[in-house]
């Protein structure tokens, strides 16, 4: 498998990268900050995560189980009655892998920045204990640690995670206008 310097095949376009193309977390964290995005499918992500830490999906079926067991976001300002959610707070050091879960907290969000669901303070159920310190939650936060603590070495990070589920029902037509939509679903992070 042939890549270029930012970490793409020669036949792909730049927007994708594969875990496969990159040999360290430098070269992960060059393509992003390159980019200033980055772009990896779900077996690349797979891929990464294995190679980190031989059992970092070993919960994969409890954690994919866990989907099924969400609360109803009793938050929506349309009425709405199609998302579930669960929400965790965790926090990080500057510039390391290590993260800490946090005291159950709301989740916030300005109206400038949710027109939709923002102003109110959001007291969304906990994600499960196990599944939220669970081998593959683990994974993936050490591995978002590690990426941005490299990128932004010097900031102490206040992480929220949100697990969440849309759901579409024939019967109930999206309610959401474009004009609506939340800043977290229009722009990239």
């Amino acid at each position: 498998m042939e890549c270029n310097r930012h970490g793409h095949h020669a036949d792909e376009k730049p927007a994708v990268n594969h875990s496969s193309c990159f040999e360290n977390i430098e070269e992960l964290c060059h393509s992003l900050s390159s980019n200033s995005y980055l772009f990896l499918p779900g077996k690349s992500i797979d891929e990464l995560l294995r190679r980190r830490d031989a059992d970092a999906l070993a919960d994969w079926d409890a954690f994919r189980r866990s989907w099924n067991a969400m609360p109803m976001d009793g938050y929506m300002a349309d009425g709405g009655r199609y998302r579930r959610r669960r929400h965790a707070t965790l926090s990080a050091p500057a510039s390391g892998s290590a993260y800490r879960v946090e005291p159950h907290q709301p989740h916030y969000q300005t109206l400038h920045y949710n027109t939709l669901n923002g102003g109110v303070a959001r007291h969304y159920e906990p994600i499960d204990d196990a599944i939220l310190r669970g081998a593959t939650m683990n994974s993936l936060f050490t591995l978002g640690c590690d990426v941005f603590g490299r990128l932004a070495p010097y900031s102490a990070w206040h992480i929220e995670t949100h697990q969440f589920r849309i759901e579409h029902r024939a019967a109930s037509p999206a309610r959401r206008p474009a004009s609506r939509l939340p800043r977290e679903c229009t722009g990239t992070v």
